[in-house]
């Protein structure tokens, strides 16, 4: 449900992407408190779902690659969502974390757009981009992050060397879809070994 909430203010496509940046972590976390397997797909393929709608115009490949990036930083979610499920007092800790992590990374290039001025270096400015997942989200689908206004005047962009950083390319996304899926299943290895007396033993 949440990915379609946009869509009640705006059908912008690159708005969206900068909902799903913040957003889409946290349900990734939160699909895998869901114990119904049919409950997890429904709320996964609702993301999938509202991407492709709303990129239908965009050529096959930027749409894709977002596709990518959306799955990717859903699934680093549920990892972080798994990993949290393990505290019995707040199942849904990892879901918190998941939407904490994101907006801290977005926001911390630009100083969360507190200062007049660049707060960073452009060397610093720039590897804190590699770590947005609103950069990952624009750019594997195409969009030109730095030349955007939110960020071009708040990171410093106007003097940052072209060299200093290079935008995400369109596998950037799937890898980081792969990268979550393993560490979901190194974590889940590890719980149900601990969980197991006869390993234990």
């Amino acid at each position: 449900m949440g990915a379609w909430l946009p869509l009640i203010a705006t059908d912008a496509w690159k708005d969206w992407l900068w909902w799903a940046a913040v957003f889409a972590p946290c349900a990734g976390a939160w699909v895998t408190c869901i114990p119904q397997r049919w409950g997890r797909a429904l709320g996964l393929g609702s993301w999938c779902l509202a991407w492709l709608y709303l990129g239908r115009d965009l050529p096959l490949s930027p749409r894709v690659a977002g596709l990518g990036a959306l799955l990717g930083l859903m699934s680093l979610g549920g990892f972080l969502g798994i990993l949290g499920a393990g505290s019995k007092a707040q199942p849904l800790t990892g879901a918190w974390i998941a939407l904490a992590l994101p907006v801290f990374l977005i926001g911390l290039p630009a100083g969360f757009w507190l200062f007049t001025d660049p707060p960073w270096p452009p060397a610093v400015a720039a590897r804190m981009l590699d770590l947005s997942p609103a950069a990952l989200m624009m750019e594997s689908a195409g969009v030109d992050f730095l030349r955007l206004s939110a960020i071009y005047g708040p990171v410093g962009a106007d003097s940052m060397d072209p060299n200093l950083r290079l935008a995400w390319g369109n596998l950037a996304g799937w890898g980081g879809c792969v990268l979550g899926l393993c560490l979901a299943m190194v974590v889940c290895t590890w719980r149900a070994r601990k969980m197991d007396p006869k390993r234990n033993s």
